[in-house]
């Protein structure tokens, strides 16, 4: 006779301390061992030129690091105002701690993500495997540990669970704590606890400030138990009151909420200034292509396994039917929102849905856990699948398999095709074969840079922005951009040592702004014999246009040479350097802006009134800027020879408007005018208007002028606008700034 199992304990009620099993710390051990060989032997495969989001987390974590060293008090105050940009520090908090024990090279980083939260998270899925199994009724710290052990382990057979990990990516964190959220949620379903509905809400919070994509999943979960709650109230007349569950739900919003306010109000000031559905409009893939891309991560077996798993557990634990359904309309409802609205693609998008692949595998095992041949068969299969996932694409190709091999974003590097359907996606180490050819491109560059009048650091100077003479790289994609190129020049210097004004052009359409105003700070651009697209062409054009610039020679690519040279790269990309030999004038800037905008279809995103050669705008979410800083000491005499110092109205002039602004200097500016030019369609000068000027003891003043249409005899209206400073730079003290901020130019009727 067996003994009556005890009866559930009420929320709040105090449970007695369990033992620590020796066979769950040795498990624990042997995970945390597997993980960082794992990492270690990933890594070491890897002949990479990490950019973008495979490079920032580890470079952000770095800088954590060191500013926890150097100014222990500050640091919280740093990762407060660190939520207004677009990647906040609070993942790295929980990293810092192991990462300045293991070493601050790249192991080290992707073996802290994987010890603090890919396997966290494996055991996570685990745990809620075993509560929808039945292990694990009354909670899911309730099951037998082997149980455990075996969840455990299956979850960790899972590829695509740890693809965003070895790529460098902490959104596993982000996915944990969404998955204790659940957890949760689930021990304590009757929702008499508001203290527990408020800690809810706030994880939630954290989870969306942690990675903001995961918005949609929390969106998701916050609808499935208001959904429950209503249907639980309708069941049972018997269980909570309406009234408490009411109250509980509040504590959840309010819980959400205050941590959003507390911890995210810089990143709620940015959703009411940005619209991010229409700045990220390029990453957009239809429906279709996103179902796709999923499919292909996962591969057929695997998913078919997953759905096994879910449809068995369905049918053989009636008991936890209604938490299995729940688990699995919340996962389904989330991946259904972020297919719809935003259809991103993306490895670490996959964490969208690979938990609940993982958990119905897992639950498949617990399924057939009677069946040994059954799960011999899934053992080697998985085992296999994972190889062939991780292993250096030469060893798959070897095996004769054609692998899906994700890209960035929308891209793939590779399709799959036959049998390598059934197997999931490669995500094969980082391997370039055309390191040396990047490295001549670097240091032909860098020979340059070495010798110019400010050399050093360029990355690490506050006024990297307001400098002339970068080197701009035409392309985004995984073989050339201009990371790629500057952690080339690192590898060789070593960290923190690169001399070279690397630049980023802008790229995407909707969420960047024209290229002239960056290339006009360019005294090198390089340019790729092939468009590098990361996402789909049609939402590049203006990188296309950059490339177009001066493969057909618009204006601006005459104030540039081609410099002999030429080497092809990965894919049989070869590069070219183009160098400056004369500063752009205005009337140049002008027509080449004309060029940019016929090539590209709509204006983009994020594109400001006017184009500067001062300090540079961002290149997206810099729409609404109305500030100037021209800091001429910062124009390099050997790169920029008397530059003009000028500021482009960037849209159409109305026939008659006003002008109006304010010029502020800092002591140590020489006499300054401020002109006002409008140009003709090919540039010519067809007005000039002296706005104000400053002199001794004067060193602002604010200005206004109308405009009407000026009188020409056969040509065209005024087509651009230009304000230039006109000033002594041989006279210039050090230090000094020219301001012109509060433009406005309104149409006049």
């Amino acid at each position: 006779m067996t003994e009556e199992p005890p009866p559930p304990q009420s929320e709040g009620a105090p449970t007695r301390p369990r033992q620590v099993s020796p066979a769950a710390v040795t498990t624990a051990l042997l995970a945390i061992v597997l993980a960082a060989l794992t990492v270690r032997w990933y890594v070491g495969l890897e002949a990479p030129c990490y950019w973008s989001d495979f490079n920032y987390y580890e470079w952000a974590t770095r800088f954590s690091i060191s500013q926890l060293g150097q100014s222990p008090l500050t640091y919280p105050i740093l990762l407060l105002t660190s939520v207004s940009l677009q990647h906040n520090l609070y993942f790295t908090v929980p990293l810092v701690p192991l990462m300045a024990v293991l070493g601050g090279d790249r192991a080290a980083f992707v073996t802290s993500i994987a010890l603090v939260y890919f396997l966290p998270l494996a055991l996570a899925v685990a745990l809620l495997a075993n509560r929808l199994s039945g292990d694990a009724p009354n909670g899911a710290s309730k099951a037998p540990v082997s149980a455990t052990i075996k969840s455990f382990a299956v979850a960790l057979l899972i590829p695509v669970l740890w693809a965003p990990t070895l790529r460098g990516y902490p959104d596993s964190g982000a996915a944990l704590l969404l998955l204790i959220t659940l957890l949760l949620y689930f021990d304590g379903r009757s929702f008499a606890s508001a203290r527990r509905g408020a800690l809810i809400g706030f994880l939630l919070a954290l989870t969306v400030l942690l990675r903001r994509y995961m918005a949609f999943a929390g969106v998701s979960l916050v609808v499935c138990i208001a959904v429950d709650q209503i249907l639980a109230s309708r069941r049972s007349a018997a269980g909570t009151p309406t009234k408490t569950r009411i109250k509980t739900m509040l504590a959840l919003i309010g819980g959400g909420a205050a941590g959003m306010v507390c911890l995210g109000f810089p990143f709620l000031l940015n959703l009411t200034r940005l619209n991010l559905g229409v700045l990220y409009e390029s990453y957009h893939v239809s429906p279709a292509a996103s179902v796709a891309y999923f499919f292909s991560c996962f591969g057929l077996i695997t998913l078919a396994l997953a759905a096994a798993g879910l449809l068995l557990t369905w049918r053989h634990s009636p008991q936890s039917r209604d938490q299995l359904l729940f688990t699995v309309a919340f996962y389904v409802i989330a991946q259904c929102l972020w297919i719809l609205i935003p259809g991103e693609l993306g490895t670490h998008y996959t964490l969208y849905f690979s938990p609940l692949v993982t958990l119905g595998v897992v639950l498949f095992y617990k399924a057939m856990s009677k069946n040994v041949a059954a799960l011999a068969a899934t053992t080697l299969f998985l085992a296999f699948n994972l190889f062939c996932s991780l292993a250096p694409a030469k060893t798959t190709e070897q095996l004769g398999l054609k692998l899906f091999r994700p890209g960035m974003l929308s891209f793939a590097d590779q399709e799959g095709a036959g049998p390598a359907l059934l197997l999931s996606a490669a995500y094969p180490p980082n391997v370039r074969g055309d390191v040396d050819r990047l490295k001549l491109i670097v240091n032909q560059l860098r020979a340059h840079y070495e010798e110019a009048a400010q050399p050093g650091q360029a990355a690490d100077s506050e006024n990297f922005f307001a400098k002339r003479g970068h080197v701009g790289v035409i392309g985004c994609s995984n073989v050339l951009n201009h990371e790629i190129l500057r952690n080339v020049e690192r590898s060789i210097y070593g960290l923190n040592k690169d001399k070279i004004d690397w630049l980023e052009l802008p790229v995407v359409d909707s969420k960047d702004s024209y290229p002239l105003e960056r290339l006009l700070a360019c005294q090198y651009v390089v340019v790729p014999s092939v468009n590098q697209y990361f996402i789909a062409p049609a939402g590049q054009s203006i990188m296309a246009g950059s490339k177009a610039c001066f493969d057909e020679k618009w204006p601006l690519a005459n104030d540039f040479k081609l410099l002999p040279g030429a080497l092809t790269i990965d894919d049989g990309v070869t590069v070219s350097v183009y160098e400056r030999t004369r500063a752009t004038t205005a009337a140049t800037a002008a027509l080449t802006l004309t060029r940019m905008k016929a090539f590209t279809p709509q204006e983009p995103g994020s594109q400001p009134n006017w184009i500067t050669t001062g300090r540079m705008s961002q290149i997206c979410y810099d729409k609404k800027r109305n500030q100037w800083e021209f800091k001429p000491e910062l124009y390099r005499p050997g790169f920029f020879c008397e530059e003009d110092r000028y500021l482009l109205y960037s849209h159409d002039l109305p026939a008659s408007f006003s002008l109006s602004g304010k010029l502020d200097s800092t002591p140590g500016v020489p006499p300054t005018i401020l002109r006002a030019q409008l140009l003709g369609a090919d540039g010519q000068l067809l007005q000039q208007v002296d706005l104000g000027q400053t002199k001794e003891g004067v060193r602002a003043f604010d200005f206004i002028h109308d405009f009407g249409q000026v009188p020409m005899t056969g040509a065209a209206a005024p087509k651009y606008l230009v304000i230039v400073i006109d000033l002594a730079p041989q006279a210039m003290a050090p230090g000094t700034t020219i301001t012109i901020s509060d433009l406005k130019l309104e149409a006049r009727h």
